[in-house]
């Protein structure tokens, strides 16, 4: 997803402050430019692959989540399809096409056809079966499919009385123990579309699969599932696939728009000469809304339809419909806008197809016809789901709430001066872009909290690694949780709302063992420095005292692991370059914590430990013969590499530029190569790719050496790789401007706002925002 520059407009007002009960905090953040606000209505995305994730602080709900934890989020379709995502337990859970409109002059509907594999001997049986690369085998667990290479995949024909148009695929894996894919090809040529690139994801997965552009020249298109990894299996349950009814015309074209409160569109359909505009919101925490306005006169038949996504259908009354599984319930209520404004309930009673809804509607002169999904947990109840999708009946402006809700937190957002690129060359972006991406990275953020949710028996909220990506490897009881992502946020939003940074910062320390263990994926340490800023910015020290016992558990036990851990990957003698800065720098921050509580015997220990690591450091990762720093050293190969390491990472390295007080010749190795690596003319200034973690502590290095110039370069080719790339994201790549690692993510957000601030010459590390001088 590459940026397309736009010009946007920002228009400042004075500021107007709202109520807001869950995040109405006290905001620690003070105006760069004190006259200023943002006013929420002028801050518009409509590039031509703008941001289409949404969400409320605090919400479970999120619309148009990624589809798979590394897939960027596609642009709207022509059947104006939403998608919906619902946190509940560990997991986001993903209700593909839950309401799609298409226009007709009449209600014929086209049935479907199903192919529906429940066996393993059901797959083999296929005519036309064939494999490459991968044996196939009948199992009490379903068909097992192992690679003999680093992948192989089994194939079959798609039947010939299948439409080359929508298909709905369910796939059920039992289990992995390495990756599985799904894709067709049209029987020559490269795979697409691809379904599922690659993912470990278990489970019942429902897609939707447009083969409309597939040219398959007379041959029938295959259906491809993959096992990736050699010697690798995934073991299938079921496949099914189903053609998905016809009924209407989709849009010829659609304009859509990003806004931080809502997504709009406008459609206009071909021949007809009708248009529909209207938009996608959240009213209040648990509704989902969609408001629609037919052009006038509107002559044709609308029609509404919906995917069940694995749900029960519990009731399909007049008028409203009722889905409930084993987490969560969700009720549809359609409305019409009277020319007084209130919403009447729309008696239309849809027709059911497996599970797929629709209903025909014709709409009345000046219509507006406005969609409600109400959700609820079990434990809440099918009612409550009612009770809040019948709710917005009541309200004058079903968006009153969301919109002031956003307004509150953006007024108390610090404002800079400066944007633009400058420094390097700015390829097209503006300042009007930067000012966009900037106050979007702060919508994204606080879009990623998420509330406690008391299924987890876990009484605290959760600042999301990527709400809408569905990201779920952390600890057990705050899966959405990455032990490094989420920390570097809650030191943002302990800026803007102190009192949830501060509860999601000690909620996930709770989860840290006696022996020092954060379970889930096992990161470069940023529990001191969050500890610290959180206080330095709130100076709540009974908060800061409760926290440092776990804070001090965790480094103990990093300093003897200073390496990743995650799934297969845990490798004892490792000793990894980010890991070991990343702990010096959280060993300032707990001596400073130590000082503060007064601990002075805890204040000697930390000196001691950071002292006797230095020369580690340069044991383990510095050359005395002019040679580059290394990423990795393995004790038991006494080697700098290892299969599952095979290559040393340029930012992992250059981060210890942060470390002030290494010694002379391991600092100037370090300069030394960074001035190797970077080139002002290259994206990321000639860095193979970028993380935000690295890239802080390389910015913070550079100017703290001195390397101003250096540093102003590379300060602005990151917010100007971050916005041409599009998508917040995981990692932004040197050889490719699309999405790349976990898509939407928080770090290339936290990175837009953390560079933005540093061009502003503010700095966040520290605490309180501070001067920076460069």
């Amino acid at each position: 997803m590459q940026f397309r520059p736009q010009c946007v407009f920002f228009l400042f007002l004075a500021s107007v402050w709202v109520s807001l009960p869950l995040y109405a905090e006290k905001s620690y953040s003070r105006k760069l430019n004190s006259n200023t606000d943002i006013d929420l209505q002028q801050i518009i995305n409509n590039s031509s692959e703008h941001w289409r994730w949404l969400s409320l602080p605090g919400s479970r709900l999120v619309l148009n989540p990624s589809w798979e934890v590394k897939e960027p989020i596609g642009a709207m379709r022509k059947d104006l399809a939403l998608d919906i995502g619902y946190w509940f337990g560990g997991k986001c859970w993903k209700l593909r096409d839950a309401v799609a409109i298409t226009a007709s002059e009449n209600s014929k509907i086209k049935e479907n056809n199903t192919l529906s594999l429940a066996s393993a001997e059901e797959f083999t049986e296929i005519e036309t079966w064939q494999t490459s690369n991968l044996n196939s085998k009948a199992t009490e667990y379903g068909l097992k499919l192992t690679s003999e290479k680093d992948y192989g995949y089994a194939a079959f024909e798609l039947p010939s009385s299948f439409s080359l148009k929508k298909l709905k695929v369910s796939i059920d894996i039992a289990e992995t123990d390495g990756k599985w894919g799904l894709k067709f090809n049209s029987g020559k040529g490269p795979d697409r579309p691809v379904v599922v690139a690659q993912t470990h994801h278990t489970g019942l997965h429902t897609y939707n699969v447009d083969l409309s552009e597939m040219k398959n020249k007379g041959k029938k298109p295959l259906v491809k599932i993959f096992a990736v990894g050699k010697d690798k299996s995934v073991w299938i349950r079921s496949l099914k696939l189903t053609t998905v009814l016809e009924a209407g015309k989709e849009a010829e074209e659609i304009h859509t728009a990003w806004q931080p409160h809502k997504l709009t569109f406008k459609s206009k359909y071909e021949g007809y000469n009708i248009m529909m505009q209207g938009f996608d919101s959240l009213a209040g925490d648990n509704t989902v809304v969609r408001q629609i306005e037919f052009s006038n006169p509107w002559q044709r038949y609308v029609y509404l339809s919906g995917f069940f996504n694995n749900c029960n259908l519990l009731s399909g009354e007049a008028g409203v419909l009722v889905f409930g599984r084993e987490e969560f319930n969700y009720a549809i209520s359609f409305f019409k806008q009277s020319a007084n404004g209130r919403l009447r309930r729309i008696k239309a009673k849809p027709n059911f197809y497996q599970d797929f809804w629709l209903f025909k509607y014709k709409p009345a002169k000046n219509e507006t016809m406005v969609v409600s999904i109400g959700f609820s947990t079990v434990s809440e109840g099918v009612e409550t789901a009612l009770e809040r999708a019948e709710g917005i009946s009541a309200k004058e402006d079903i968006l009153a709430s969301t919109t002031s809700r956003w307004q509150e937190l953006l007024n108390k957002i610090p404002v800079p001066e400066n944007f633009g690129i400058e420094k390097v060359h700015p390829r097209g972006i503006s300042g009007d872009d930067h000012k966009l991406f900037y106050y979007g990275a702060w919508c994204f953020l606080l879009s990623d909290i998420l509330p406690v949710m008391p299924e987890n028996k876990y009484g605290y909220p959760q600042i999301a690694t990527g709400k809408p990506s569905g990201w779920n490897a952390g600890a057990s009881k705050a899966k959405a949780t990455a032990a490094w992502d989420s920390f570097v946020a809650q030191q943002l939003l302990g800026h803007i709302c102190p009192q949830t940074a501060w509860d999601a910062f000690e909620g996930i320390m709770t989860q840290v063992d006696q022996t020092g263990w954060l379970e889930g994926e096992c990161l470069p340490s940023r529990k001191a420095q969050t500890a610290w800023v959180l206080y330095d910015i709130t100076q709540n020290i009974n908060r800061l005292e409760n926290v440092y016992p776990a804070v001090k558990r965790y480094l103990l036990w990093r300093e003897k692991n200073p390496r990743w851990i995650y799934e297969s990957h845990n490798i004892p003698s490792e000793k990894d370059s980010s890991f070991i800065t990343a702990w010096l720098a959280d060993v300032k921050h707990a001596i400073k914590i130590a000082e503060t509580l007064g601990k002075d015997e805890d204040v000697q220990m930390w000196q001691r430990r950071y002292k006797a690591m230095i020369p580690k450091y340069r044991k383990w990762l510095f050359h005395t013969d002019g040679s580059y720093p290394e990423n990795f050293y393995f004790t038991d190969r006494g080697k700098h590499s290892h299969p599952s390491r095979p290559n040393s990472e340029q930012s992992y390295v250059l981060k210890g530029l942060y470390i002030s007080d290494l010694p002379e010749k391991m600092n100037q190795d370090l300069i030394r190569y960074y001035e190797d690596v970077h080139n002002h003319n290259e994206r990321l200034v000639g860095f193979d790719f970028i993380k935000y973690p690295e890239a802080q502590y390389i910015a913070l290095g550079l100017i703290e050496q001195g390397l101003h110039e250096k540093a102003q370069e590379f300060i602005n080719a990151i917010i100007r790789d971050t916005v041409i790339t599009g998508e917040f994201t995981e990692v932004l790549e040197k050889g490719n401007t699309e999405p790349a690692g976990v898509v939407p993510s928080l770090f290339t957000a936290v990175q837009m706002i953390d560079f933005t601030l540093m061009k502003n010459h503010i700095r966040l590390d520290k605490g309180k925002l501070q001067p920076l001088d460069y």
